[in-house]
């Protein structure tokens, strides 16, 4: 099926001006509004699925989305589109950069995008032991930025946090903020986002009981920048 929203018809000017530009933006906006609709629950049954929805409102509000094919702003030789979706060898045989994709190539790559990062941060809960909705959905968005092995060197070798990974499997939290504050994450990439993922550690540290199951609070999840 075809999604409402954006698109622009084979052959048509690229956008130019100021209001062109801005009229771009507002589509962009839309179009992103409604893939993530898509991608969501539409009557979420269970504790699972309705944080997989907070998981989808929590990147939405994390990420910028966009029809056409940009320079990534920290991985600056990469180029992304959509989601902050990273172009797939594959996909840079199709599309250079300024490329508009179509919203039902946009909503197929954000579905396995976010589920497959969503799938990691769950099989990741398992292993450091942990059962709480709200540190999943935080772990859901580390996983989307940074990529299902953040924590393993022997994939993500200088890059990835293995001291914050090696922390968390030792239940010990203070030393895992410790070991964020000392990234390049929290120093000079996105430190609001290495905050946020400090404060569901810290969250972690004031449950009383590791092994309630609570729900996300939406208030401290759907923004990035609630600071640590």
């Amino acid at each position: 099926t075809t999604l409402e929203l954006g698109g622009t018809e084979m052959g048509q000017a690229p956008m130019t001006t100021v209001a062109e530009k801005i009229v771009g933006t507002v589509r962009d906006r839309q179009v992103g509004q409604k893939i993530m609709s898509e991608v969501k629950f539409k009557d979420p049954k269970n504790d699972d699925e309705r944080s997989f929805n907070d998981y989808i409102d929590l990147l939405y509000n994390e990420e910028s989305f966009r029809r056409n094919v940009y320079e990534d702003p920290i991985k600056k030789d990469k180029l992304t589109v959509g989601l902050g979706h990273l172009l797939t060898p594959e996909e840079l045989e199709r599309y250079k950069d300024g490329d508009q994709w179509t919203d039902e190539d946009l909503l197929t790559v954000t579905r396995k995008d976010t589920r497959d990062k969503w799938n990691a941060a769950k099989a990741q809960m398992q292993e450091l032991g942990i059962d709480d909705n709200d540190f999943l959905v935080a772990l859901g968005s580390v996983n989307f930025q940074l990529g299902v092995n953040w924590w393993n060197e022997e994939v993500a070798g200088a890059k990835a946090h293995k001291n914050t990974w090696a922390a968390l499997k030792a239940g010990d939290y203070e030393e895992a903020i410790r070991e964020i504050s000392n990234s390049l994450w929290y120093t000079t990439q996105t430190p609001d986002r290495a905050k946020a993922f400090q404060r569901a550690i810290r969250k972690l540290m004031d449950a009383q009981s590791p092994s309630i199951l609570r729900r996300p609070d939406p208030e401290s999840r759907l923004t990035s920048t609630f600071g640590i």
